[in-house]
């Protein structure tokens, strides 16, 4: 029962808190650019005002770090494909983008592997495929 209470007056103080900065909000400039919602449940997070996005400064990018894709397979030859393709769809710079195919498969899926890996080499992407001799360990 006590439990109960507590929880009780915890919502009261999530009421509370929720009807506070509604109040306050009124009173901020910047509510008419934002909907409702959106300016209450970050300031209700955060504790501050919310700043639109475009008056937020946009940092630009231009050096982007090396990042390595692994793809896990074993016999998956109806979905290294998609896996592979939509890897590759990634919205990031070719020369800062690895990606290797683990690929333990013993069916035709090896097969499927190198095909796609000579595809996507040919593209211009850093992709391999890497088998182990026995499948011990690790996935």
């Amino acid at each position: 029962m006590v439990i109960f209470c507590l929880f009780g007056i915890h919502r009261l103080w999530h009421l509370w808190t929720y009807f506070r900065i509604q109040y306050k909000d009124k009173k901020n400039p910047l509510k008419d650019q934002t909907s409702d919602s959106v300016s209450s449940l970050l300031t209700l997070n955060s504790g501050h005002n919310f700043i639109p996005p475009d008056q937020l400064a946009v940092a630009t990018v231009t050096v982007f770090p090396p990042v390595t894709i692994q793809l896990p397979i074993y016999n998956e030859k109806y979905v290294v494909e998609r896996l592979v393709n939509a890897v590759c769809a990634i919205d990031y710079p070719r020369d800062s983008l690895e990606i290797q195919v683990l690929d333990d498969s013993t069916d035709e899926t090896i097969e499927k592997v190198d095909e796609l890996v000579q595809q996507k080499q040919e593209q211009g992407f850093d992709i391999k495929a890497i088998r182990r001799p026995c499948r011990q360990g690790f996935k």
